[in-house]
């Protein structure tokens, strides 16, 4: 399969470009010059991404905004009829005035929202990311479920799916090769389906003490790729991460480009994709 996909697609996989800084850095980038961004942003929960990001904001004065700026920057970046997948939390607890008492906030609609009205996007495709069991996913059961109180695992995570306005033109070509390539993944489960049951991915750096990092499941970022966009296309990726994306960018044949702020990391995320 590998050895005509080569014949069929291109001799060797294109290498992804890593900027290991700020997602500020985009403003280099030449105006619809990306036909697809992959991400997932911070969840303004208090991760460490190191000493130049405070991921406790004020959500609606601080976090919202941020994340405005920047996916207005990435609507620039995109060519007409381009793609954003963004992996976001439904719900999470924000803390009022006092800090003593928080009430859940529907994320994914926030953000949704916010990047359609004070934005330009449009919204194609919302999936609910089914995480099945897990750890993470486990609330304190200590206390009996009680009404006043949330009680329920947290479960599930959303995609949001939204797309600049126009056409976006493609050739025969790349019609062609990604048609091979959507063959050869064609029986995964869930592909063509708006809820994706797929275990959450853990990652410990080897190279550096920063513990336990944030990512999405390599399914996440492939099915993406195979539904929007094409062989030959320049993928985005501004909160990097372990180079998910980038790394299956890669072996789906597309041109990709990451921002990563956590500089330590560099190591970790060349050999996971691997990069020269």
């Amino acid at each position: 399969q590998q050895q005509y996909l080569n014949k069929h697609v291109e001799a060797e996989p294109p290498e992804p470009t890593l900027h290991m800084e700020s997602n500020a850095g985009m403003s280099k980038l030449d105006s619809e010059s990306v036909h697809l961004t992959v991400t997932s942003p911070p969840y303004d929960v208090g991760w460490e991404y190191g000493p130049d990001y405070d991921d406790s904001m004020d959500y609606t004065s601080e976090y919202l905004p941020m994340l405005l700026d920047i996916f207005e920057e990435v609507y620039r970046l995109t060519v007409s009829g381009g793609h954003l997948c963004l992996v976001v939390p439904f719900i999470i607890d924000v803390a009022n005035d006092d800090m003593e008492v928080s009430q859940g906030t529907f994320v994914a609609s926030d953000i949704a929202e916010l990047l359609t009205t004070e934005g330009e996007w449009q919204l194609q495709d919302f999936v609910t990311w089914d995480k099945g069991y897990n750890e993470a996913g486990l609330r304190d059961q200590s206390r009996w479920p009680h009404p006043t109180r949330k009680s329920l695992n947290n479960f599930t995570e959303a995609i949001v799916v939204l797309k600049k306005p126009g056409m976006r033109s493609h050739t025969e070509k790349q019609e062609e090769q990604s048609r091979i390539i959507w063959k050869r993944n064609s029986k995964d489960r869930d592909l063509r389906d708006n809820i994706w049951h797929i275990k959450p991915a853990t990652w410990e750096p080897r190279y550096t003490d920063s513990g336990n990092t944030a990512q999405f499941p390599e399914k996440h970022a492939k099915r993406c790729l195979l539904h929007y966009s094409y062989v030959g296309d320049t993928v985005l990726d501004p909160f990097c991460g372990r180079g998910t994306t980038l790394k299956m960018a890669k072996q789906l044949y597309r041109e990709s480009v990451g921002y990563e702020i956590q500089e330590e990391l560099e190591r970790d995320i060349r050999e996971y994709v691997g990069m020269d």
